[in-house]
């Protein structure tokens, strides 16, 4: 099943919409959660403008990370909005990027076929779409490793000369990549192992040898900085073995159905019996990013755990590629690609709709349940209403199936982002919490308040019925009830319900 050109453009677009319209239903969808938070508190909430003030706020909260990404988030949040759906729309944006690149990478690898079988692969992997509306780099670090090697490819095989623009978007996309997260090092290496083993040894293989120095000597500043965090040998909580390394990525990039990885194996071995150049560069490199991760995960720390699935995505892209050439090779059997096709399709709706990938993602339920209190919800339905010196507290509004309960750094950052002290109060800890809170008696004039219809919160109602007289009004929601209590009862106005 050879397509034309605008059958493929077809196909690409329509590819382009669903990630978009999966990762924009996502924006709002659910609130964010604690890895979310992490990149919040590292923009500080758009309080900053200077990269320094980021880098400084990674060396102190999070060595684990390196700055790219998050400066580059900031920049987004000062040219858009430091809203949390905004924020996350970037990670959209970049994964419509990601899939054109991927495109652009077959195209130039291959052919338009596997370009498009290629982005077909990513664009319907439901991990890939549930990072599409998460606060987090890796949409931007596919998009680059995509780059990267679509011009390293361009580099080595153009037959005329090089223009100026190919080194410094080699060395730039290599900095951009290896500063966006630790484990961008696997793609490069599988380029490393490619550069060294088949290209010949002329004025460009040393060209693209000093590309990736460079590059790879930019973050040494960095790396010297975190010198005391990086020496020490890291074991990740619940690391599984070498070996589950191997099942668990099969698993997570066939949309948990990894027997239709047999049919992808038959194209590979197919592809070694023809030694075609191209599938032996994406079979190298492939190879040399996974074998290069599964050793750095056994012998130099531990990487990968199974609530931790997103750290594979930084292999999503090689082995994109190689599936599409060795999938290639099956077209003798017309109908062999069609099916595959609407196959994987099924996997990726039932994938991205089960309970089971969220349990790879470090939170507890599926995309349509909140496990944290709808706190962003919330704040916007008192917008307009409440005003700066307004508390929200917001009791016991946690999900009944986990006993999780809100990091405080969620607090902060849903507090700065709406203008509104919004605190946790447990009733069990009333006096405790309150003093923490930073509650003035001196300055407020009223409080909403939060609850469930269910339960009783004895502490926290006689200190309102002492202090305050509660408004004639409330908005009503399925899971809570918001009222709303001043000091004074002229200060009480309608609350139109929703």
């Amino acid at each position: 099943m050879i397509l034309n050109k605008w059958q493929i453009y077809f196909w690409l677009i329509l590819l382009m919409l669903i990630t978009a319209t999966v990762g924009t239903r996502g924006l709002y969808a659910s609130e964010l959660y604690i890895d979310e938070a992490i990149s919040a508190i590292h923009i500080h909430y758009g309080d900053w403008n200077n990269p320094l003030q980021v880098a400084q706020s990674l060396q102190r909260n999070s060595p684990d990370h390196v700055p790219g990404y998050f400066v580059i988030l900031m920049l987004w949040g000062r040219l858009t909005a430091f809203d949390p759906g905004i924020l996350r729309y970037f990670s959209v944006l970049l994964g419509v990027l990601a899939l054109a690149m991927t495109y652009r990478l077959g195209t130039s690898l291959h052919s338009p076929m596997v370009g498009l079988m290629a982005t077909t692969l990513v664009g319907l992997s439901g991990l890939f779409l549930y990072y599409t509306h998460e606060m987090r780099m890796y949409t931007l670090q596919m998009t680059l490793i995509a780059f990267e090697t679509w011009l390293y490819w361009e580099i080595i095989n153009n037959k005329t000369s090089i223009k100026y623009r190919h080194w410094v978007g080699l060395t730039v996309g290599a900095i951009l990549l290896i500063y966006t997260h630790y484990f961008s090092i696997f793609p490069l290496v599988g380029l490393g192992v490619y550069h060294f083993l088949f290209v010949k040894k002329d004025r460009r293989w040393v060209g693209v040898a000093i590309s990736f120095a460079i590059a790879g000597a930019t973050l040494l500043p960095w790396l010297w900085v975190q010198r005391d965090d990086l020496t020490s040998h890291y074991v990740l909580d619940g690391a599984i073995s070498s070996g589950e390394v191997v099942t668990y990525t099969a698993f997570l990039f066939s949309n948990g159905f990894p027997i239709l990885l047999l049919l992808i194996g038959v194209g590979i071995v197919i592809g070694i019996r023809k030694r075609d150049p191209r599938f032996v560069f994406a079979l190298t490199i492939t190879l040399g990013a996974f074998i290069s991760f599964v050793l750095t995960h056994e012998f130099v720390g531990s990487l990968l755990a199974f609530r931790r699935a997103r750290y594979v995505l930084v292999l999503w892209n090689y082995l994109a590629i190689l599936s599409a050439i060795s999938l290639l090779w099956l077209m003798r059997w017309r109908w062999m690609l069609p099916v595959f096709v609407a196959v994987w399709v099924a996997t990726a709706s039932i994938f991205l709709t089960s309970p089971d990938l969220p349990l790879q993602t470090n939170r507890v339920d599926d995309l349509d349940v909140n496990w944290y209190p709808p706190i962003y919800k919330i704040a916007r339905q008192l917008q307009g209403l409440a005003t700066n010196n307004t508390p929200i507290w917001l009791v016991d509004l946690h999900n009944p199936d986990t006993d999780f309960k809100i990091p405080d750094r969620v607090w902060l950052m849903y507090s700065d982002w709406s203008g509104f002290p919004i605190r946790y109060l447990r009733d069990t800890a009333f006096d405790h919490d309150l003093q923490v809170s930073g509650y003035s008696d001196s300055t407020v004039t009223g409080i909403w308040f939060v609850h469930t219809l269910d339960d009783e919160y004895p502490s926290i109602q006689a200190f309102l019925d002492q202090q305050f007289s509660v408004c004639n009004a409330e908005i009503d929601d399925e899971a809570y009830v918001i009222s709303y209590y001043v000091r004074d009862v002229d200060d009480c106005y309608i609350i139109n319900s929703e």
